[in-house]
């Protein structure tokens, strides 16, 4: 392996670590998992599911941190994790960061392949099916996680936003 591509994925799962422990750090400095929001947990959960799905979480809590900050969104005390139901506290949650850590796990059998090949051919094809089997459930493990995992943050904002209750005029 070239020391120029070590370099590069150190930076980039440096990056995405650190960024990841920067919002869980931040979000206990603002307490976060005291408004009325779609990503109220607390930092350690809040640091995994940007480890896992940082694309999408930490653009979501910068947006949240900016709404906070202008007093855009409102406090709901300081019991919001008894209050808010649900969300990636519940089984379902549980259930599809598990299986999407397993995935994540298990896709990278790959590094197990040789990388050249006269050492491939001294591997039977029936290990390497076996290795592509298992990458391609990894794969699957990862879909189905990361899909399970955004329904039920997607109902959990659903929920919050239902209950929100608008005066309007009766007529």
């Amino acid at each position: 392996m070239d020391i120029s591509a070590i370099i590069y994925i150190v930076a980039f799962y440096g990056f995405i670590i650190g960024s990841s422990a920067w919002v869980a750090y931040d979000s206990s400095k603002i307490n976060i998992q005291h408004y009325s929001t779609g990503l109220s947990y607390k930092p350690r959960l809040l640091f995994f599911l940007a480890l896992v799905s940082w694309c999408i979480s930490v653009p979501w809590y910068l947006v949240l941190r900016y709404r906070i900050k202008q007093g855009k969104i409102t406090i709901i005390g300081p019991n919001a994790s008894s209050h808010l139901k649900g969300g990636l506290r519940s089984s379902r949650g549980k259930f599809g960061i598990c299986v999407l850590l397993a995935g994540i796990l298990i896709a990278q059998v790959h590094i197990f392949l040789p990388r050249s090949e006269e050492a491939l051919s001294t591997w039977s094809p029936w290990m390497i099916w076996g290795i592509c089997v298992v990458m391609v459930l990894g794969l699957l493990s990862i879909v189905f996680g990361s899909v399970l995992v955004l329904y039920v943050v997607i109902t959990r904002w659903i929920t919050e936003s239902s209950s929100i209750h608008i005066n309007s005029p009766k007529g």
